[in-house]
Parts: structure tokens; sequence; C-alpha cells
């Protein structure tokens, strides 16, 4: 950590102090109005559902041309947009960007896109933390202070500040929990939620529910559910990531105002069809909680706002994808207690909740923290439960491409970053990219049967750290590095290299694309891939700074 809680770091905890309370202040007010906005609206959407055409029209005309405009790019979910800048430019996060991205988002919202308000309140906070990094030398990252802006963003909107330190610390990363920010965000998330709380901030939730008394048999059927949503999480993002191709497609080959044409229509039809799968959800939420709602009609919705949460964010809309997770699990989970019995239904639709958002989102404590928060503790070991299973369930399917899979230092995290940065200017830049095309060809290599002398002393002279080892006939045996030799007693020198614990390797032949190579890789956390051909034999070696060249001049050119 770059501070720590001791007399001599008092400045940095002011600041943090003060940056959260204003975070805090201008995200509950920002909210505020978008969301008396959009309230003013929908009565007028209710009585003439024809105008939903219009106003989704209107909804990704504002987001799109606010971000195409005034920054050139295109608009996409809000975390997205976030982790982009985390892990490829952090510094580069200006006030200006954020608060266009903000208002694009703000803009979506009150238009009824079916977008979170935590999309414009996350960057908004980046925004300003990021500012006062700038005008005030704070003795922080830049990726310590976005993700301080962060927890304090959602903590304001949401109310719920535990939620808000802990989405900060697992956003960056699949698997993996960034810790740096750890003091800043709990600091700021607090403020910001003490300002939220006096500025009176509306709770998602003012509905009153019983859940029903825990047993082996909820609990069974707790983690049955938790299957069935991590499934339905991994269906999702897939179909996410269909729209995606398909909007990429169309800019390429017609343009942004038809792509935003064919969002709007289709949010608009879908709006007309159900008015509940539209717009930011509040009501849906308090209707379906209080099990309003019959099967058909929750299936129907879920089945819309899915659609509509899709087509909004890869048609020309912004905004977070937090709350619609939220929502459309709440939705599973009540279509899965009516299955039983009415009286389940608020208990499944919290259980979805949180299972939803952790494995469409792939955060799995700050879910489960914030249904805790939002209404009690009472469900918070079944939560537990079942949003464990989702996130595990769901794998490594994410919504975001540029969310890394686990912290890496050095190369690891410069090869994903790269990667990254890639494919973000360019989907199709590694199409046809080969493992041939950058491998070592006719690796230095030594037998199975060597001596762990002879190989240590070989690595030292060769001044290399990974060797592979082939068997007869040259087939690829495995490989080993100097430091698992180096690790070994000196009673161990004589003896053969096949006797040892040897590492089985990634292998991969020469025609396999780039592109799986260096998931792969990122996600096994793994620095050389070994290449062999038809039969088996080594043939070359890729090591991580031979990948991290190929695309730094893919990026430069």
């Amino acid at each position: 950590m770059k501070w720590v809680l001791n007399p001599g770091s008092i400045k940095p905890i002011i600041f943090t102090l003060i940056i959260g309370a204003i975070i805090g202040g201008a995200v509950s007010i920002a909210y505020r109005v978008s969301l008396a906005v959009w309230n003013g609206f929908y009565p007028l959407l209710t009585r003439e559902p024809q105008l939903f055409l219009i106003f989704a029209l209107m909804a990704l005309l504002i987001s799109s041309l606010l971000v195409r405009l005034f920054l050139r790019k295109k608009a996409e979910d809000s975390f997205e947009t976030f982790l982009e800048y985390y892990h490829l430019s952090p510094e580069k996060l200006r006030l200006r960007d954020a608060l266009v991205y903000s208002l694009a988002s703000l803009g979506a919202f009150m238009f009824g896109a079916p977008v979170g308000p935590e999309g414009a309140s996350v960057l908004m906070g980046a925004g300003i933390s990021s500012w006062f990094k700038r005008k005030f030398a704070i003795n922080m990252t830049y990726q310590v202070m976005l993700l301080t802006g962060l927890a304090a963003g959602f903590s304001a909107v949401f109310k719920t500040p535990l939620s808000g330190f802990l989405l900060a610390l697992e956003l960056p990363y699949k698997r993996d929990l960034e810790k740096e920010p750890f003091i800043a965000a709990a600091i700021a998330s607090a403020a910001a939620y003490l300002v939220s709380f006096f500025l009176n901030t509306p709770s998602i939730i003012n509905v009153a529910f019983t859940l029903p008394q825990l047993n082996v048999g909820l609990i069974l059927l707790t983690i049955l559910f938790g299957f069935i949503v991590g499934g339905l999480s991994i269906a999702f993002v897939k179909l996410y990531q269909l729209f995606g191709r398909l909007s990429t497609l169309l800019v390429s080959k017609a343009s942004l105002p038809l792509l935003v044409l064919i969002g709007g229509l289709i949010l608009g039809t879908l709006g007309y069809l159900e008015p509940l799968s539209i717009g930011p959800g509040l009501n849906l939420i308090s209707i379906t909680i209080a099990g309003g709602l019959a099967l058909t009609s929750i299936i129907i919705i879920l089945l819309f706002k899915s659609f509509a949460v899709i087509t909004t964010l890869n048609f020309g809309g912004t905004g977070g994808t937090f709350l619609p997770a939220i929502e459309m699990g709440m939705l599973i989970g009540a279509a899965f207690g009516l299955l039983f019995s009415p009286i389940y239904v608020p208990f499944f639709a919290l259980l979805g909740m949180g299972a939803a958002a952790s494995g469409v989102n792939k955060v799995v404590l700050a879910p489960i923290a914030f249904v805790a928060e939002i209404v009690g503790s009472n469900a918070i070991i079944p939560v537990l439960l079942a949003s464990i299973i989702a996130y595990f369930v769901s794998n490594n399917f994410s919504i975001y491409p540029v969310q890394g899979t686990s912290k890496r230092e050095h190369e690891g995290l410069a090869l994903e970053r790269f990667y990254r940065r890639a494919i973000s200017m360019d989907p199709h830049i590694m199409l046809n990219r080969r493992v041939k095309d950058v491998m070592t060809r006719n690796p230095l290599a030594v037998e199975s049967g060597s001596s762990v002398r002879d190989t240590r002393k070989l690595l030292e002279e060769k001044s290399i750290r990974v060797i592979p080892l082939i068997a007869e006939g040259g087939l690829f045996f495995g490989y080993t590095t100097l430091e698992d030799l180096s690790a070994l007693p000196t009673s161990a020198y004589d003896r053969p290299l096949y006797t040892l614990a040897i590492k089985k390797g990634l292998i991969f032949t020469e025609d396999a694309a780039l592109e799986e190579v260096i998931q792969t890789m990122t996600e096994k956390n793994e620095d050389h891939i070994f290449v062999i051909n038809s039969t088996g034999q080594l043939v070359g070696i890729v090591a991580n700074i031979d990948l991290i060249r190929m695309l730094m001049n893919v990026v430069a050119s």
C-alpha cells in the first residue's frame, strides 16, 4: 500500500474523506434528479405505450451521441469503460471524460433504458477522485484513486457502503482481489454513504416481506438454484457477446445511426409489449418481492428485460449492469419460488439477486453484502451459498472483456493489458494470427534423462530460466525451471530429471490461434507455451515476452 493509518498519513485520510463526501453529494443529487425525471415520464408511457418507441430511441441517441461527439468513442457498459481505464490507462481518465460518460448514462436512464444508475455513479466517482489526484498530488496511484471513486459512487447511489467497498476490491479481476485500495475505498465509501443517508437518497426496495424459516429442504433447493442461475448467467453472457459481435458488424457494414435506430426499435417494441421490462426497475423490484406477479408474467418480463439490457448496451446505450443483473436474478428467483409455493417468492428472489450479480459481473462478495445491506442479514447464509455456486458455475464467463483473470506482476500483467488494449481497438485484430508467427523454432531442450547438475549448469550458462524436456524421438516430456532446480538439495543433483516432479506445460500446435493461446496463458497464469507437431515432437516455444513484442507492434500500428 502507498499509505497506512499512522500519524504521517493524515493528509491522504483527510483527502479521502473529502473525496468520498463530494462524490456522495454529487451522485445523490444526480440520481435523485434523473429518477424524478423518469418517474415523471413513466405514467405518460403507461397511458400511451406507443411512446416507448420514441423514448427508447431518445435514450440510445442521447447516450451514443454524447460519447461519440465529445469522446469519439463507442458507448458501452459503464463498468467495462471503467475497467478499460483501470487496466489500460488509469492516468488518462479526466474529469471531463468521466462527466460525459456519466451524463450519457443518466440520459439513457432518464428516458427508460434498462440500465442501473451505478453506471453513472462509479464513473463520476472515478473522475472526481482522479481529478483530486492531479490537483493535490495525493500519494496514491491512479488505480487506487479510481477504485476509491468507484467505491464511493456505488455506496452513495445505493446507500450500501460495505458492498461499494467490496466491489472496489473485486471488480478488477475475476479470480483475485485488488488489496491496495483497501483503506482508501473503505473510508471513501463510508463518507459517501453518510452524505447519501443525510440527503435521503431513495432506496431500491420499499416493501415489507417475511422470509420462511430455513431448513434442510430449503438449503438443498438453494444449492440447486445456485447451479441454475450459474448456467443462466453463462447463457446471458454468451448472448451479450453475440449481440456485441452483431453490433460491430453492423457498424462496419452500415453506420452508427442505423445501429442506434435498430436498437431503439427493438427496445421500444419490448417496452410497448411489456412496460415493466423497461426503465430502472425499482417498481418492478417491489412488485416482484411482494408476490404481485404471476409465473407467466415473470417469465415474459425476464426474457424481455434480458433482451432489453443486451440491446441497450450493444446498440448505442451506456449504463450500469449491476442493478439489471440484480433484477434479472430476482425474476429467476421469483419464478423458481412460485414453482413450490408463493411464500417462497421473496426468499428465492433475494437469492437470485446475489447469485445473478455474482454470475454475470464476476464478483461474489459485493452482491452478498448488497442483499444483506438492503434487506437485513436474515437471508445471508442462503444468499452466500447460492451466490458462490453461481459464481463458480459461470466460471470465467464475463460481460467485461477487459476484466483480468487474476492479479499478476510484470510480464504476465503486461501481456494481458496489451492484449486487452489491442482487442479494444479492433475486436478482429488477432484474426488469422497463429503460433507459428511468433514461436522460437528448434528451441534449446534437454533429454529427460539428463542430470539435475548438468541441466542447472546449462541454464546458468545460457542465462535462461525455463527449459523443455524431451523423451526418446524428440517427444515433448514437460519442462522445468532454474528456480525448481535451485530449490533441490545437493543430494538430488545426480538424479535424472524424469524422477522429479516435472511440470506438464501448455501445449499447442503451430496452427493454433494466438488469441486462444493468450487467453489460456492469462487464465492459467503461465508464461510459456510449448509447440508440438502432429506426432508430439517439440518444434517450438513461445514466451510471454514474444507475445508482448508482437502486441506492442499491433498496438503501435
